[in-house]
């Protein structure tokens, strides 16, 4: 089991460093924040363009810390045997991941616009399930 729940808190990881290259390197507003604002009747001009990138930017900066940390501590707690490391990897995932997830589905039931909350979740899915197997 401990190499299953190695794999599954690898997994979500790069799943979170996917997210942090989606907000990095795509366009901006994201597609999903340009169909809500569009649904509002906003339009993308200006200076909107500009405060976007720079939202993304944190967003990816944030995911990419998120994703290195959730790394490095499930690898560091199964070459050392040591339990911490993995106990803050996995606080670390719920911190960010629970808050981001809900507020994004909440955002899509206000909206009608699809948003990532799914991802969101499954990520937090994934580090659970590899957090509890590492203890079966």
């Amino acid at each position: 089991m401990q190499i299953l729940s190695l794999i599954l808190l690898l997994a979500a990881a790069f799943g979170v460093f996917i997210l942090a290259m989606k907000y990095l390197l795509g366009p901006a507003p994201a597609g999903y924040h340009a169909e809500i604002l569009k649904a509002d009747n906003i339009e993308i001009t200006g200076i909107l363009p500009t405060l976007f990138r720079a939202i993304n930017i944190v967003f990816a900066s944030s995911f990419l810390a998120i994703s290195f940390a959730i790394a490095s501590l499930s690898w560091y707690a199964f070459q050392s045997l040591l339990q911490w490391p993995l106990v803050i990897a996995v606080v670390v995932a719920l911190l960010a991941g629970l808050p981001s997830a809900e507020i994004a589905r909440r955002m899509e039931q206000k909206s009608n616009v699809r948003t990532p909350w799914r991802m969101g979740y499954a990520l937090v899915l994934l580090v659970t399930l590899g957090f509890i197997l590492a203890y079966i």
